[in-house]
């Protein structure tokens, strides 16, 4: 009896061993899979104030089965980090001196929301060969504001990436959700029968620029956002490196 408690603690030692070997060389191979994507960062104004509003909605509205589960598209189906992106894909995140001097002259940016719309995503395809179909749920941005759209041109402009070269036409625009396909339609007439996010004001005064990746590699720090104002008083600071706190106005 002593020798086969033996001969299965070996065993179970061996299987333990050969399971974390496993484990490592797996993580150790995704690892070298996501350093071969392209770095690229973003550029996009956070809406703390009103972003919980939104979070509730999305948390407390929206059919749990309607809800996307699928993290090779968004590691959340509700998105928690409310912003609007200013430009999607900048080459760096270095911010050169004029730049910052220009987007202190426009000043806090206001805009008006316009109710919800849906993007009807299908067949997309992933740089890993996979292809999703889904919904993602947004809110609205006026059209005609002119200041978010002179803000984009202006970060293209610094940043040497120009309009033809964008992966889409700039559409300002608050991600809400990400939905199983066909289901954004019913969210979007539940917002309208409620009468939420139409003809709200809201407006932020600065810009963060960060880099993304679907995910970290292991050991990978988190790189720091670095800080674009929208107001004069901010400029020197910024240029000396000192951290702006979020001044996000919000006019509900």
């Amino acid at each position: 009896m002593l020798i086969i408690i033996i001969i299965l603690n070996v065993l179970l030692v061996f299987h333990q061993h050969f399971f974390f070997q496993t484990m490592a060389a797996a993580v150790k191979s995704e690892n070298k899979e996501e350093a071969k994507k392209p770095i690229f960062y973003y550029a996009y104004a956070p809406l703390t104030q009103l972003g919980k509003k939104i979070v509730d909605f999305a948390t407390e509205k929206i059919n749990p089965d309607h809800l996307l589960d699928d993290k090779d598209v968004h590691p959340d189906p509700i998105e928690r980090d409310t912003h609007i992106t200013v430009f999607f894909k900048l080459p760096h995140k270095n911010v050169s001196e004029e730049l910052l001097e220009q987007a202190a002259l426009l000043g806090p940016i206001n805009f008006r929301l316009g109710g919800l719309g849906v993007f009807e995503t299908r067949d997309k395809k992933f740089d890993d060969g996979s292809v999703h179909s889904f919904d993602v749920v947004y809110i609205k941005v006026n059209d005609t504001n002119e200041e978010l759209k002179n803000l984009h041109a202006l970060f293209g402009e610094s940043f040497g990436v120009p309009a033809s070269e964008e992966e889409y036409p700039y559409k300002p625009h608050l991600t809400v959700a990400y939905q199983v396909k066909g289901t954004g339609k019913a969210t979007v007439e539940l917002a309208e029968k409620l009468g939420l996010f139409k003809n709200t004001v809201t407006g932020f005064s600065e810009v963060k620029i960060k880099q993304f990746r679907r995910k970290l590699i292991e050991g990978e720090k988190v790189p720091d956002e670095v800080v674009v104002p929208l107001t004069d008083g901010f400029v020197e600071q910024a240029l000396k490196g000192v951290k702006v706190l979020d001044s996000a106005r919000v006019c509900l």
